[in-house]
């Protein structure tokens, strides 16, 4: 809108110009005809004339012309003033446009910023969200096996006699589940399967402590409201492990810091750092 009006002034400008040319022109002859006509003497213009009548209409001529040139003087004045006061407003008109404009790039710069870190903040909620409903933090396999004492080879072989993990002693059947829950390691995250296949968090959990006569809830969050709280420096192993609000994922304390859980990460039936994993929300112990 700005731009057609800062147009449309530009037309009228160059209206305007013509038109103060045209009339400057009709003034200038005017101007060279009185000037050759008052160049000559009233006195001399009479007695050059024929006869009185004659003096007249001469005289009347001269003075026709001088009003003819005073009002068209007057007009280009006029037209001059007009021109003058068009060309401020459009000048005046460019400037408040460059300002806009200006302000306007400020602006657009200042949403394109917002913009990028709304998209970032997404990004990331979406990630965490993933996370969360995945349950899975990316970790390094290789990490977790060394912090067992274990190679990735190691961790995909199952192990008929495995070697209990322990910084806390655990119940004798609690150790028993963690001992059968490692020899899963290497199996697939499958959802909503609790064996012999492969696992989701809480199939293995329920799986591994209905080999030592325990049963348990079907679901992570049905395993939260089972067994007694435990503090984190208090940890044994076999004690139950929950993550995310809403409690969406459940592991097993294998000591050391370390648990064993199935994740859809990719990796199943894995070790993790505890340390690593986000969103804890608390341990239960149920053996």
């Amino acid at each position: 809108a700005a731009e057609t009006k800062l147009r449309l002034a530009d037309s009228d400008i160059a209206q305007k110009t013509a038109k103060l040319e045209s009339m400057q022109k009709d003034l200038a002859q005017l101007a060279i005809v009185q000037y050759q006509t008052g160049s000559v003497s009233m006195t001399a213009q009479l007695l050059a004339a024929d006869d009185e009548a004659a003096f007249l209409s001469s005289l009347a001529t001269l003075s026709s012309v001088a009003e003819r040139t005073n009002g068209r003087l007057q007009d280009v004045q006029v037209e001059q003033a007009e021109l003058e006061r068009l060309r401020a407003s459009a000048a005046e008109n460019a400037k408040k446009m460059k300002a806009a404009k200006e302000r306007q790039q400020k602006l657009l710069k200042q949403h394109e910023a917002k913009e990028r870190r709304a998209k970032e903040i997404l990004n990331n909620l979406r990630t965490e969200e993933r996370n969360r409903l995945l349950s899975i933090q990316q970790q390094r396999r290789e990490e977790a096996a060394r912090a067992v004492g274990h190679t990735s080879d190691n961790k995909k072989k199952k192990s008929n006699n495995p070697v209990i993990i322990g910084d806390g002693s655990g119940s004798s059947r609690a150790r028993q589940a963690v001992s059968w829950a490692r020899t899963q390691v290497g199996k697939p995250y499958l959802f909503a399967v609790a064996g012999p296949r492969g696992y989701d968090c809480s199939g293995l959990t329920t799986a591994a402590y209905r080999r030592v006569g325990i049963s348990l809830p079907r679901t992570a969050r049905g395993q939260f409201n089972v067994g007694k709280p435990v503090s984190r420096k208090n940890l044994r192993v076999g004690d139950l492990l929950f993550f995310y609000r809403g409690i969406t994922h459940v592991g097993l304390y294998a000591g050391n810091g370390v648990m064993v859980h199935s994740a859809p990460s990719g990796h199943g039936v894995h070790y993790t750092k505890l340390s690593s994993y986000p969103s804890y929300q608390g341990a239960r112990r149920v053996a």
